[in-house]
């Protein structure tokens, strides 16, 4: 749900944004995907995100049918730019098609 100044900043692009497909994952990849857990972020400002998050996307929203794998990390969204730990984590998903244990 946007906040009002969420609906102020964004202006006539909130149908948009409230509007996106629901996404689904390609036949015969595999795809792993990386949760942050720490809320930092500049997403709250906008919408009320509720849940565990990381400041800008739900962990609910990185859980999909299909996924090879998935790993929830103590990172937030922009930590993972920087995280040794998501960058391990990559590595190995790339090498063995699963995250690291």
């Amino acid at each position: 749900m946007t906040t009002a100044r969420g609906r102020w900043l964004l202006g006539k692009t909130v149908p948009l944004w409230e509007s996106l497909p629901v996404l689904s994952l390609p036949a015969g990849c595999e795809v792993g995907a990386i949760a942050g857990m720490r809320r930092i972020g500049l997403a709250q400002i906008l919408v009320q995100l509720g849940g565990e998050h990381d400041g800008v996307v739900r962990l609910e929203e990185t859980r999909m049918p299909g996924l090879a794998d998935h790993r929830v990390l103590p990172v937030s969204h922009f930590g993972m730019l920087l995280s040794r730990e998501v960058a391990r984590q990559c590595a190995a998903f790339l090498h063995h098609g699963k995250f690291a244990p």
